[in-house]
């Protein structure tokens, strides 16, 4: 974005008055999980390659009637096994110590017992998401840091919302110990890992 600006290519996006080429349009991908523990279910999670999945594909996109649930939009839910990383990947139930004996008793008992299914919903562009430079921050060389504007529409968290009871009503059918439902909810924030799959800020 900023070649874009500072080339003179294009013009910066102006929120106030809804014009401007870069920076309007961002969306993003609303996200949720629904994480399993089991006693006897072996998962093995370090076994497998970088895109290795399942997904169900029944209430993505225009797949299914959306009228009776207040929102457009949809998205898949899917189980994947990209390779359970030792240090990376360290699940542990609700309650588990943030260290010591008991935690790595947990650590011990849940890496191979333990699955996830994934949603990853639509987000679609509004006019209150947008990029634009920042009039405070800039980077050592005094060139302005990219700003970006979003949070969570109510029509995206409805959507979020019916696939995860989706995705929990598969987990539940599949009998672990416990389950552990990660709901998408407002506001957005950049600080946990979500996802890499930004869309939008130019037309």
């Amino acid at each position: 974005m900023r070649l874009l600006l500072l080339s003179g290519i294009g013009r910066p996006y102006d929120p106030a008055t809804g014009k401007g080429v870069v920076g309007r349009n961002y969306a993003y991908q609303t996200t949720s999980s629904v994480s399993m523990f089991f006693d006897d279910a072996v998962m093995n999670p370090f076994i497998g390659a970088g895109a290795l999945g399942q997904c169900i594909d029944d209430f993505n996109g225009d797949n299914f009637d959306h009228a009776p649930h207040g929102f457009i939009g949809g998205g898949v839910i899917g189980t994947y096994s990209t390779g359970g990383r030792q240090i990376q990947n360290r699940p542990v139930p609700p309650g588990t110590p943030r260290w010591g004996a008991g935690w790595k008793r947990a650590v011990s008992r849940s890496y191979l017992r333990n699955a996830a299914v994934v949603v990853q919903g639509s987000s679609y562009s509004q006019p209150g998401a947008f990029l634009d430079l920042d009039p405070t921050y800039a980077d050592p060389h005094g060139r302005k840091l990219l700003r970006m504007t979003f949070d969570f529409t109510a029509n995206d968290l409805r959507m979020s919302h019916f696939l995860s009871d989706r995705a929990a009503e598969i987990a539940r059918a599949m009998g672990p110990r416990q389950i552990v439902e990660n709901r998408r909810l407002a506001p957005y924030s950049v600080v946990p890992y979500q996802s890499t799959h930004n869309t939008g800020g130019a037309v």
